[in-house]
């Protein structure tokens, strides 16, 4: 059984962030920091909505296609149990510090 679904579109590319090369080759540092911040903005923008996207795949497949926690933990490279703790909308005691993963 594969739990990966292969599909026109299954892979959508991120958005487009300024290379951290493009970055530094500011010149004027009031300029460059603008910029970096922005591109801060939209990796944060980017992580928050990917992470949103994760939890609801990972919701379909536990609880709507009854494929247990520790498969799908295993293919993503995480716990069982970490999966059962965002099905939860539990949070670890580091991703409260940096807003990872998902909010009660």
């Amino acid at each position: 059984m594969s739990i990966v679904h292969h599909s026109k579109g299954a892979a959508v590319a991120p958005p487009t962030v300024a290379p951290t090369l493009e970055l530094q080759s500011i010149g004027d540092p009031w300029e460059r920091a603008r910029a970096a911040s922005r591109a801060a903005d939209q990796l944060h923008d980017a992580r928050r909505a990917a992470l949103k996207i994760r939890l609801a795949a990972v919701r379909e497949l536990v609880e709507g296609r009854r494929i247990p926690a520790s498969v799908v933990g295993r293919f993503l490279g995480i716990t069982g149990g970490r999966i059962c703790q965002m099905l939860a909308g539990g949070r670890t005691n580091n991703s409260a510090a940096t807003g990872s993963e998902v909010t009660r």
